[in-house]
């Protein structure tokens, strides 16, 4: 692709990429106070006594996890395009969603690969037994994991890229599973079982690892570490966004305790 052509798409997404960013800073503040206060409709119905404004608050907090990793998953798509060319991040689009969807489906199904899940409805719009917003969240996890090994090992081939991937994607994993399962609700491990394990499989990790370096090996770019003029919504940041979120989560329930 040409210089003029790169240049051309990049300025043709700055006004969606100047649009998004913020407006999902925005709404990660909220999910912040939200997770980290402990807010659910049981709270809303002892503190808001307007029957009006209790309903428009309830269906904030139905739909405000999917919107948050829809915008999340906007943001780092639009990101891969400025600095790839759109061709290349609708093929990685295409890659990391139906890989995990087949993954997902597959796990809720007969419970392999990731293990016995059931997918809940706090994720919003299902595809049939898998919340789209639960592929998203993997591919805002896995493009940034990718683009934070690509800047932190400069130098390592497409091998070594997709093993660091495939680490920090679980690590990333390990700091969101208690939140997904025991706090959102976003799925259920073991739900068949009712006196289940407290962790969820080690078959998930396994899972999360090798698909996150899997799909990483066939990400091929022309650049190691893509260069963007958007910096500011780089994958990697929008990673350390959301495990940022996660803890600060973390952080607040043991402060309730």
């Amino acid at each position: 692709m040409s210089k003029s052509s790169r240049r051309g798409a990049t300025r043709w997404l700055e006004p969606i990429v100047s649009g998004l960013w913020p407006l999902f800073l925005v709404w990660t503040a909220v999910v912040a106070a939200i997770w980290g206060g402990g807010i659910g409709e049981a709270e809303l119905a002892g503190y808001v006594s307007n029957a009006g404004l209790r309903d428009a608050l309830a269906l904030l907090l139905r739909i405000l996890d999917p919107v948050w990793l829809l915008l999340a998953a906007a943001n780092v798509y639009v990101a891969i395009a400025a600095a790839e060319h759109l061709t290349v991040a609708r093929r990685w689009a295409l890659l990391l969603l139906g890989a995990f969807f087949v993954a997902a489906a597959a796990s809720a199904m007969v419970g392999l690969p990731l293990g016995p899940v059931h997918y809940t409805g706090r994720l919003g719009m299902k595809l049939g037994v898998v919340p789209l917003a639960f592929c998203l969240l993997f591919f805002v996890i896995v493009v940034g994991a990718r683009d934070l090994a690509a800047r932190l090992w400069r130098r390592g081939g497409q091998i070594q890229l997709s093993i660091a991937t495939g680490f920090l994607a679980v690590v990333t994993d390990l700091n969101m599973e208690p939140l997904a399962w025991k706090i959102r609700a976003w799925w259920l491990w073991y739900p068949a079982n009712l006196e289940a394990p407290k962790l969820p499989p080690i078959s998930n990790y396994l899972t999360w690892f090798l698909l996150a370096a899997g799909c990483t090996f066939f990400m091929r770019s022309s650049r190691v570490a893509p260069h963007s003029r958007t910096p500011n919504t780089a994958p990697w940041l929008m990673l350390c966004v959301l495990n940022g979120v996660f803890l600060l989560t973390h952080a607040a329930g043991l402060l309730r305790r």
